[in-house]
């Protein structure tokens, strides 16, 4: 943008431009004095030129009284004539040149006025644009104070799902200990009935022999009865809480099966959630990007 133009020309710059161009021979004037500095009011100027002409030397006519001869008269005659036409020949461009000073400073005055009212046209749209500015700068700071919340709420979220996490974790550990010791504890009761089988069917042999070979160990027969009866008693409590062991390491089996695939879930959520506080990080840098941008606009 140019610089703009300085109209506060002293009356000291004025005389001088005048007294420079006089001393050319021209006659000084608006126009001619501005155009000499290169600045200033035609109102300031045509103020300090008119003082300036006030302290010329006036043009003077005549002489101390005394007698001439004709000839001398006709000559001091023939001088003032020349001498008043000379002075209204100067008059006369003096008025032209006031008038045309008087045309110059209509012509100024109205460009003055015209760029007057550019400028309050232009401060009235910056006023404008500095407002509208400002009004995007607010909504900017709102958005961005929305998104603020929700990354804040995404990171809650996210830290509630690493904590489910890590107590699914936990607890899936527990449950393969359970599980473990179940499996152990079904091995050994498996065992425990395979061997009370055995003793059983080594019962049965047993009687089945005294049977054919000693009717009179009629007492023997029915103690070993007995006892393949208690040992068949311990065979089917041993089996029944094999089954209800096996049974409850099926439920835990399928319980840690569930707490995988909701930690794998949580795991899921929590990633997303990340990505998700990432991305409004990133939109954050951006909106504040704009923002201090929108802000060197208004106020840069």
């Amino acid at each position: 943008m140019a610089p703009a133009m300085q109209y506060g020309v002293s009356r000291e710059q004025v005389f001088a431009a005048a007294d420079e161009i006089a001393a050319q021979g021209g006659q000084p004037s608006i126009r001619l004095v501005r155009d000499r500095l290169g600045t200033g009011s035609p109102n300031t100027i045509q103020k300090h030129l008119a003082q300036w002409r006030k302290q010329q030397p006036a043009i003077k006519a005549g002489g101390e009284a005394c007698e001439l001869s004709r000839e001398l008269r006709d000559a001091v005659a023939n001088e003032l004539r020349r001498s008043a036409e000379a002075a209204t020949t100067e008059l006369r461009e003096q008025l032209a040149i006031a008038q045309d000073e008087n045309r110059q400073l209509a012509e100024s005055s109205e460009q003055v006025e015209q760029e007057r009212d550019d400028a309050i046209a232009r401060a009235n749209q910056l006023e404008a644009e500095r407002d509208a500015l400002a009004g995007r700068a607010e909504e900017q700071a709102q958005t961005l104070e929305r998104l603020y919340e929700q990354i804040e709420a995404h990171r809650h979220t996210a830290d509630e799902l690493r904590t489910q996490h890590a107590q699914a974790s936990s607890r899936a550990e527990m449950l393969e200990e359970q599980h473990e010791v179940m499996r152990q504890e079904l091995e050994e009761t498996k065992q425990a009935a395979q061997a009370a089988e055995q003793r059983t069917s080594d019962a049965e042999r047993t009687a089945a022999v005294a049977n054919r070979h000693a009717e009179d160990l009629g007492e023997a027969k029915a103690a070993l009865q007995e006892e393949v009866a208690r040992l068949r008693e311990q065979v089917n409590q041993q089996v029944e809480r094999a089954e209800a062991a096996e049974g409850r390491a099926v439920a835990a089996e399928k319980e840690l099966i569930e707490l995988k695939a909701r930690e794998a879930a949580a795991l899921q959520q929590a990633e997303a959630a990340t990505k998700q506080a990432e991305r409004e990080a990133t939109a954050r840098k951006s909106i504040e990007s704009r923002v201090q941008k929108l802000e060197e606009r208004l106020w840069g």
